[in-house]
């Protein structure tokens, strides 16, 4: 009797052979030659990739999203699009056939549906944007082996996930205002800057105390405006998108001091405003150091208000921290998880578990309690 759509063993190790031979050529080009190049042959090595890896029966991955997102769907919008291509469903039942399983850590619980399944080639991919001190997942319930891949801000994960990043423009972006910031443009944003610092801010109680170390600003000088439940002044997005331009710096303080830990707070510096973040060390590897400012450079108090204003005075001084407009676009990327996910999937991987999840992410190596008071001893 005739086998359908059965592929001989001979013909799926040749078209692998070749497939990653082909792959290891791209390779080859994309960390030789230009951007333009390499953003090309990204989208056609992901093309090849989709049709080599999982050409039995013309099989298209299948993502199952388990839990929702602080509450939510998610689900991939109507403005979703990945070169990577992957089924995705919400519907629990397919655990059972699904190539890859999305936990986000707040709304995962371990049920009955997981229990009585076990694949070890499937992916139970554990999911969290929020710093470990703001996201306990003890008692949850999991087998500590039952995820065997890590998606978060942080950069041991196996699948990173950056809130935001910067992309290189191209020689043809440079001129062109909708991409990249012209000097012209540039200056424009500093003639409106008037008051020193700003800051939006709802957490009134954090892991790291950055709110003893507002206060104490605050009784320092008029020169800085915090927004937010916490100082009783509401500003909403357009507000915000109406103000920030009028202000040279920002207080990128995360409710957390830990490892990766970098939110939108921080790159709201695409919109031409330095952040000033708590710790120095959290950005490297992330972010090149002349872009911002951070509160642990400095010795006290008082000499982090003198070099702000110093920043203010002087115009030329000032507009340093924007070198990074002549290297990169100026639009937010922001993340995309799912595609990241998708992409994660098609990658040849050996089978592995995570001994203990709640150990990995409660390392307490990651994390500094108290950070901001400790900086100037508050």
């Amino acid at each position: 009797m005739r086998k359908c759509n059965a592929v001989p063993t001979k013909m799926i190790n040749k078209r692998v052979f070749y497939g990653i031979l082909l792959i290891s050529c791209f390779a080859f080009v994309y960390w030789t030659f230009d951007d333009t190049l390499q953003s090309d042959l990204y989208y056609r090595s992901a093309q090849i990739f989709n049709k080599l890896m999982f050409f039995q029966n013309d099989k298209i991955p299948l993502v199952l999203l388990y839990t929702k997102f602080f509450g939510g769907s998610m689900m991939p919008s109507s403005e979703y699009y990945c070169p990577w291509k992957c089924n995705f469903t919400e519907d629990q039942s397919t655990y059972n056939i699904a190539d890859a399983v999305l936990f986000h850590s707040r709304n995962a619980n371990y049920d009955f549906t997981l229990s009585k399944s076990v694949n070890p080639l499937r992916l139970n991919v554990f999911y969290s944007m929020e710093a470990s001190p703001n996201e306990n997942i003890r008692g949850k319930h999991f087998p500590p082996d039952f995820f065997n891949v890590t998606m978060s801000f942080r950069r041991d994960s196996d699948i990173w996930q950056a809130y935001d990043k910067f992309e290189s423009a191209l020689p043809e972006d440079l001129g062109n205002p909708d991409v990249t910031w012209s000097d012209e443009a540039v200056n424009t944003v500093i003639a409106q800057k008037s008051k020193l610092a700003i800051q939006f801010v709802s957490n009134c109680n954090t892991h790291s105390g950055r709110e003893f170390l507002v206060n104490e600003l605050l009784n320092k000088t008029s020169d800085i405006d915090v927004f937010g439940h916490c100082n009783k002044q509401e500003c909403n997005r357009t507000c915000e998108n109406e103000i920030l331009d009028s202000y040279y710096f920002y207080f990128a303080f995360e409710n957390s001091v830990c490892k990766d830990y970098v939110t939108e707070k921080f790159w709201r510096l695409k919109r031409l405003i330095v952040p000033i973040v708590l710790k120095r060390s959290i950005l490297q590897g992330i972010l090149d150091d002349a872009y911002f400012l951070a509160v642990d450079d400095y010795k006290n108090m008082d000499e982090f208000i003198k070099d702000l204003n110093f920043y203010k005075e002087n115009v030329e001084a000032y507009k340093k921290f924007f070198g990074w407009t002549k290297l990169y676009r100026k639009a937010p990327v922001g993340w995309q998880p799912l595609c990241s996910l998708c992409e994660f999937v098609y990658k040849p991987k050996p089978q592995k578990a995570i001994s203990n999840i709640v150990r990995w992410w409660n390392d307490q190596k990651q994390c500094q309690h108290g950070f901001a008071r400790r900086i100037w001893g508050l």
